[in-house]
């Protein structure tokens, strides 16, 4: 209990004092939100693979991947499943939730950064050029 009271009061101060940064870093991917639309119900590229094995779960409770698959996001799939158990299977709440991890991700980027002594300005530089790019 003593760890999880640590973590939160360190999650808090961060969240005070890295608020802006941490602002401007989800505002990137807010405005991609507005331009693209992440709703539609469309796969891109190779979304059918990971959908289907979401749609699987939820229907039969198994973790399934197809043989095609080049890859087994098992935590993927998971967390995917926890969203489209929400808000129903669809490509848009699976691609919402691939925008909430990368956010999340970017974050941490930034807060490593911070962590490690870098100035705010160039973690700030670095959790936004992290968000123009996230999968590389």
């Amino acid at each position: 209990m003593e760890i999880l009271a640590c973590l939160w009061r360190r999650c808090h101060a961060a969240v005070k004092d890295e608020g802006f940064a941490l602002a401007a870093i989800a505002a990137v991917f807010a405005a991609g939100c507005a331009f693209v639309g992440p709703w539609r119900d469309v796969p891109v590229i190779d979304d059918w693979v990971y959908a289907w094995s979401v749609e699987h779960f939820l229907g039969t409770g198994q973790l399934r991947i197809p043989d095609i698959s080049s890859i087994y996001p098992l935590a993927q799939i998971l967390w995917g499943s926890l969203f489209a158990g929400i808000f129903g299977f669809s490509f848009g709440a699976l691609r919402i939730s691939t925008v909430i991890v990368a956010v999340a991700g970017c974050w941490a980027f930034y807060l490593t950064l911070r962590e490690l002594g870098v100035d705010r300005l160039s973690s700030t530089i670095g959790g936004l050029g992290r968000a123009r790019q996230p999968r590389n």
